[in-house]
């Protein structure tokens, strides 16, 4: 059996030694459905520089609590976000004990409030795969 413990402190099952790679942990046995959080970061007006750095930082904070840190993405061309994050989880239960890890940081709420002071529009989309 792979506890949440396991898999969001450890990125490992009783039997079998897994890893993290590009985000996401590798080798796991799946206990559910594999849920995606995506943010959406809209900068305010010359502030995509800020959001981005901003990101990062709430990145590493999520490494030294030993959570994924998840992926980053820039916008390339076309409309939508400036800055885009997300982060694969094995199941809903990982992904729950990941947001209740965030929610008791202080330091994560505290990155969280300056980052909604740079952006005009934020989004949060959570999303399971498919079958």
């Amino acid at each position: 059996m792979i506890t949440v413990y396991d898999h969001i402190f450890r990125c490992q099952g009783s039997t079998t030694r897994i890893s993290w790679k590009r985000g996401r942990c590798v080798g796991q046995k799946k206990e559910g459905k594999m849920i995606v959080e995506a943010t959406n970061y809209f900068a305010k007006e010359g502030e995509a520089e800020a959001v981005l750095d901003q990101r990062r930082k709430a990145s590493e904070i999520r490494r030294a609590l030993g959570l994924q840190t998840g992926l980053i993405f820039l916008k390339l061309e076309g409309t939508g976000p400036d800055v885009r994050w997300e982060c694969r989880f094995a199941s809903k239960e990982v992904y729950e004990a990941d947001r209740a890890a965030r929610a008791a940081s202080p330091e994560f709420e505290e990155a969280r409030k300056f980052m909604h002071g740079l952006l005009e529009k934020f989004e949060r989309h959570v999303s399971v795969e498919a079958d």
